[in-house]
């Protein structure tokens, strides 16, 4: 006289007389011969197909926020996942932001740009008066006395230049024309016939 069989691994038996094993849900896995249930996917695991044998670890940018899942969750906007098998997402520190969905790690403000806030999906243009010299900043820094911005996202400061006019009211720079001279007495920028400092 046969004896009865042990159900495999991914499927189990709940009922006595049965004629044949039930495989496991999504959702849920048997490991083991013999099993009675099937064991819900932990968190941060799913189990995608019927019968499987052992959950699946979410994925570097996804995560599994509940028991008995059968997907994983991608990191939303402004967020990542660095590690498998996680429960929850990250947002994006400052300095950093993540663009698309499904980030396994934020990326860093580049120079003429910058993040102030936590969980960023676009870096902020550095406005003109200031600039950004380094990647993953969260502030902009204004143009030094002496330096000015004219215009946004930019990753240096320009240095004030020295302008000459002549007679005429041509400016040229670098040249010190016989009829024009250095502005000595102007505020930085002003714009004189003889002469301008600044841009």
């Amino acid at each position: 006289m046969s004896s009865a069989l042990p159900a495999p691994p991914g499927y189990y038996v709940n009922i006595f007389g049965s004629i044949a094993p039930t495989p496991a849900s999504p959702g849920t896995f048997v490991s083991t011969n013999g099993a009675t249930a099937a064991t819900p996917a932990p968190v941060g695991y799913y189990c995608p197909i019927w019968a499987m044998t052992n959950a699946l670890a979410a994925d570097p940018g996804y995560y599994v926020p509940t028991a008995g899942a059968t997907s994983q969750i991608p990191a939303s906007l402004g967020h990542f996942v660095a590690t498998s098998g996680a429960s929850a997402e990250s947002p994006a520190t400052p300095g950093s932001y993540c663009p698309v969905t499904g980030m396994s790690n934020a990326l860093p403000a580049p120079p003429g740009y910058y993040v102030p806030t936590p969980g960023a999906s676009s870096p902020t243009v550095a406005p003109a008066g200031t600039f950004v010299s380094f990647s993953g900043s969260f502030a902009p820094t204004p143009a030094p006395g002496g330096s000015y911005a004219p215009v946004a996202g930019l990753s240096a400061a320009i240095p004030a230049a020295v302008l000459i006019m002549d007679e005429m009211g041509t400016p040229g720079e670098g040249t010190r024309p016989t009829s024009g001279r250095f502005c000595g007495g102007c505020r930085p920028g002003a714009l004189t016939r003889r002469g301008v400092t600044g841009p």
